[in-house]
This record gives C-alpha cells, structure tokens and sequence, in this order.
C-alpha cells in the first residue's frame, strides 16, 4: 500500500503501529531496555496477528470495521497487531515494576496475574473507546453479548482473546528470558516507570 496516497485515517492507523515499533528499537539500540523486551515485542505481535488476522477471516458476521479506510485488507490487523505487542510488552513493565525480583525464573501466579489483569483491563478500555465507531463486533451463537452500554453491545470474544493471550505470552516471556544469563539490571525508562 502506497500510504502517500492513503487517506489519512490509514496514515494515522500505520503510524501509531510503526510509531510504536520505532520507538521500542530506538529505545532497545540506545541499550535502555534489557535485550529480551525487543524479540518479546516481536512476538507479542505475532500473537496479536493470530487474532487480528482471524477477526478479519470470519468477515462483517463478527466484526465489521466501520472507517473505511480500514477496510482495506491487512490494514487494520497489522496496525492492531503492533499494538498489541506494546500491550504485551507493557504488562512486562507492569511484573517488572510491581513485583519483587527475580523475574520469570518460573511459574509465578503473582505475574500471571498481573499480565491477565493487565490485559483484560486495556481490553474493556479499547472496546468502551473504539466499539461502535472504529468497529463493531456483532453477537454470534459463538460470541455471546457480555454486556451493553447505550445500546452499544459489548462481546464475549474478544475479551476471552485477553484471557488466553496473555497466558501464552507469559510462557514466551520465560522461554525468552530462560535464555538470559541470570536477570538483567533493569534500566528504568518512561515506559517502565
């Protein structure tokens, strides 16, 4: 897609995806972060893309993407999908932040926790901000209606999507880390203070 052409919407979807992909590696070379944040963001975006990327398969029965120009395919997924693996990274900060170390040496039901705690608080976030004017997700016999405000309904699915993801994200991030000398000293910036 050639974006000088785009309007301006799919500018700003890109942007903010690609803003966030610039500023983890500007901030990753810079030695800001501990080297495992990088190929985790990575994954995380590929985690996302399973989701985003299916929303997209089951078509306008389950999501319909109201902004036109997201409609073009791939846009929406892929901007969605950078951004979800600066989710996926934030809840990182967030055991980083709140937990006592050391981290992700094992199983920890306290991190565990934080990250779906993490995930599904932004979800219901996003939905409350985006859900009826940047998309729409329709009640299905598999995505039952969980609640609605103004008429405005709110499903199961991509709230479930928050449960499950964030617990395999955590078995990335002790694969990943797994592979570290013991824990890295963490040096705090912005986005994990």
């Amino acid at each position: 897609i050639l974006l000088k052409d785009a309007p301006g919407s799919v500018v700003a979807a890109f942007d903010v995806g690609m803003g966030v992909f610039s500023f983890l590696l500007v901030i990753l070379m810079r030695k800001g972060l501990p080297g495992y944040v990088f190929p985790l963001y990575v994954q995380g975006c590929i985690l996302g893309a399973t989701w985003e990327f299916g929303f997209d398969v089951l078509g306008d029965e389950f999501c319909s993407v109201l902004i036109p120009q997201l409609q073009i395919p791939g846009v929406r997924a892929v901007s969605h999908s950078l951004t979800d693996g600066l989710l996926f990274v934030l809840g990182l900060g967030l055991v980083l932040e709140w937990l006592p170390g050391p981290h992700f040496t094992k199983w920890s039901l306290a991190e565990v926790c934080i990250f779906l705690f993490w995930g599904n608080l932004q979800e219901i976030v996003v939905d409350l901000v985006g859900n009826g004017w940047i998309w729409q997700y329709h009640e299905t016999p598999y995505n039952p209606v969980m609640f609605s405000i103004n008429r405005q309904i709110y499903t199961f699915i991509p709230q479930l999507v928050w449960i499950i993801a964030p617990v395999i994200f955590y078995f990335l991030v002790l694969v990943q880390i797994s592979k570290q000398s013991p824990e890295p000293e963490i040096i705090k910036t912005p986005l994990l203070l």
